[in-house]
């Protein structure tokens, strides 16, 4: 699929390519994205094959405070303490297409949320509270799968976003991210096909470009697609956040486009909320968007407050994070920055020895809403795997489970472990079967043990039990299906004790 030559210099208009997504033929049940001629962008808003969304949604981006995309941090706990503080918007941290177009959607009754779950990951979560203020945050680098992803999500969310500023290995050498800075026809491409087949209003966030007219350009042409908003992230894509943010080159953007811009990189210099309004005037951007800033102290949304105890942001975040069912790990990481202001430095070391929940909440002055609370991390675990094993067996999938009371002993005197041996036998299948063996392993923060499901050959693999480590928990999920294969074992393996 190859875009239109541009007509109109560095500037490339809507007219010139735009794409829809169609099942051709019906019956072969094959999508794929099709030319579709369109008005140019003067008679945008009154050309009937226009979606109506376009002209309407502008203002969703106008004179916001915004919670920036960030790993690890944009999941819906931070999320809806951001809110609560005064955020108008929160994105979510980066999702991939292809690993979201993979989901079920579920609905966790127990927990109140929508999850959007892959292999008994769950690869987003959100709840009505926030509805109407979440971004998706989308890393594509197909215009096809990115339509597609977003379609699935579009009743739960607000707004769908384009990661392509994000400098970091993973997304670059996906093609996603700041890679698609230098591909201006495949930005084009993407941004165009979602925003003629996707019914929310479609926005994306870049780096810089060497210069301001490089990045003005881009910025043109990203309007050009009737995006509704473009963030820009005031940075070169080799700069880090220590660095100063170049506001020139937002304040360039800002002048040349008539969509809304949201200036977003300036956290070094905002300590308090009027430091906002002040970025604000200094770019002519609609909106700011915050990242370090609110992930240190979220109370930066709130009008008036000039100061924040961090304990009381970090107490408000293990609530949300209890009630949401997040995994221990993630929630130590986001109290760790939470904790960035606190004078008690000795807190930061005890909050790393926190072996569980209990232990968290009590260093935090939060046992009663432990206690109230305490169950939520296993019923979203099993209302998750339940929904999850549930679905897969509606769809024909085969679920293969075999007790196997697997220890470290055995491996040890085996001398070699079941994961190995499992991938060895997949090497000698690769032309009957091509696809690896795949583990998803969840973990149960009341319990403080570990499940694994294996993936292989078109069926599902459990050993059925919980485990002290992820890699016990792994290696016995293998040896399970090892068994269930009838593969050759080593004695000390195959003599394990394992019951149907």
């Amino acid at each position: 699929m190859k875009p239109v030559p541009s007509k109109n210099g560095n500037r490339l208009l809507a007219d010139e390519l735009t794409y829809e997504l169609r099942t051709i033929p019906p019956s072969a049940g094959r999508q794929e994205l099709v030319p579709r001629k369109s008005c140019a962008m003067g008679d945008w808003h009154a050309a009937s094959n226009t979606p109506f969304h376009v002209a309407k949604c502008h203002t969703l981006y106008v004179d916001k405070l915004i919670l920036a995309p960030m790993v690890r941090v944009g999941r819906l706990p931070m999320r809806l303490l951001a809110l609560q503080k005064g955020a108008d918007l929160v994105y979510t941290e980066e999702t991939i297409d292809y690993k979201l177009e993979k989901c079920v959607r579920t609905v966790n009754e127990t927990l109140g949320t929508v999850e959007y779950v892959h292999n008994s990951e769950v690869v987003f979560q959100t709840c009505g509270r926030e509805k109407n203020n979440v971004i998706l945050q989308l890393g594509t680098s197909n215009p096809l799968r990115a339509v597609k992803a977003a379609q699935l999500v579009s009743k739960d969310v607000a707004g769908i976003d384009v990661n392509m500023g994000c400098p970091k290995h993973f997304s670059v050498s996906g093609g996603m991210g700041s890679s698609l800075l230098t591909k201006p026809d495949l930005v084009k491409e993407i941004l165009t096909s979602l925003v003629r087949n996707v019914t929310l209003p479609i926005t994306c966030k870049i780096r810089l470009l060497p210069t301001i007219a490089e990045t003005v350009t881009l910025a043109q042409l990203i309007e050009g697609t009737g995006v509704a908003a473009v963030a820009v992230h005031g940075r070169f894509v080799t700069e880090r956040p220590r660095e100063p943010v170049h506001y020139d080159y937002i304040k360039a953007v800002a002048d040349s486009v008539r969509i809304p811009v949201i200036a977003n990189g300036a956290s070094l210099d905002i300590a308090v909320y009027d430091d906002i309004a002040a970025v604000k005037q200094k770019t002519g951007c609609a909106s700011v968007m915050l990242a370090r800033a609110a992930q240190w102290n979220p109370s930066i949304f709130s009008f008036g407050k000039t100061t924040a105890n961090p304990l009381d942001n970090a107490r408000e975040y293990i609530k949300l994070a209890l009630q949401y069912g997040q995994d221990l790990g993630n929630i130590k990481f986001n109290l760790q920055h939470l904790l960035h202001f606190a004078p008690d430095k000795i807190l930061k070391g005890k909050l790393s020895s926190a072996a569980n929940s209990q232990e968290l909440c009590e260093l935090f002055g939060l046992p009663v809403h432990y206690k109230e609370d305490s169950r939520c991390g296993l019923q979203s675990l099993y209302t998750t795997l339940d929904s999850h094993l549930f679905e897969l067996c509606r769809r024909g999938y085969r679920i293969n489970i075999l007790e196997v009371p697997f220890d470290r002993k055995s491996l040890r005197r085996a001398n070699i472990s079941p994961k190995f041996l499992l991938w060895e036998y997949s090497q000698k299948q690769s032309l009957a079967w091509p696809e690896k063996p795949k583990y998803c392993t969840l973990y149960d923060n009341l319990l403080r043990k570990f499940f694994t499901l294996l993936s292989f050959k078109g069926e599902f693999y459990t050993s059925g039990g919980y485990y002290s480590n992820k890699k016990t928990s792994e290696q016995a999920a293998a040896l399970a299906s090892l068994k269930l294969l009838n593969v050759d074992l080593p004695y000390e393996l195959y003599n394990v004790n394992s019951s149907l």
